[in-house]
This record gives C-alpha cells, structure tokens and sequence, in this order.
C-alpha cells in the first residue's frame, strides 16, 4: 500500500473467513527494513509479465 507503483490495493476473498483475514492485514505495519528485505529477493521492477498488457487481442500467455 506505501509503494509508489501501488495505486490500490486488492483483495479478493470469497468467503466471511477470508474477508475478516484480509482486513486483519489493516493492522499489519510493513517497516523500512521489510521492505528492503523484500526488494532483496525481488528487486523492484523485476516482476513485470507481459500478460498484464491490456491488449485483449490474441496473445502468446493467454489461453
């Protein structure tokens, strides 16, 4: 939620169970450390799939 290529987080439960698991998270604090930690494994900008193009025409990752 506090990176810059962040515009909204999403969540998507489907159940009560899983609703009430994600709004858990609200009070989860992601510190400065975390997330260097985090880029550590997966530097920013690294994990960026053609998939998410929005051309909805035929594509090679698409079925």
């Amino acid at each position: 939620m506090n990176q810059p290529a962040i515009t909204s987080p999403i969540i998507g439960p489907r159940t009560m169970e899983q609703l009430n698991d994600n709004l858990d998270a609200v009070g989860v604090e992601v510190t400065d450390d975390d997330r260097k930690a985090i880029d550590g494994v997966i530097p920013p900008g690294r994990a960026v799939y053609t998939y998410y193009e929005s051309s909805f025409g035929p594509h090679p990752q698409r079925w």
